[in-house]
């Protein structure tokens, strides 16, 4: 039997400017938002993501998306 991989759900991760350390280097914070339906789209989670940062005043570093699947089967 093969391995298979069966998705499960997915988590958009924000990754936006938190301001600066005391040694003046950059801190991020992350916006993550669990149960993203793995059949959504690339184009319409970055839609999601981009309006997500709209609404807020810090600014955007990076979108990512992080895919959740379980592997059944034996190799």
């Amino acid at each position: 039997m093969a391995v298979t991989s069966v998705p499960i759900s997915d988590t958009l991760n924000i990754v936006v400017d938190n301001g600066l350390s005391a040694s003046g280097g950059q801190l991020t914070k992350t916006m993550k938002y669990a149960n993203v339906k793995p059949d959504a789209t690339d184009a319409a989670v970055k839609t999601v993501a981009d309006a997500i940062v709209a609404a807020q005043t810090k600014t955007l570093i990076a979108v990512n998306r992080a895919k959740n699947a379980e592997l059944q089967g034996t190799p």
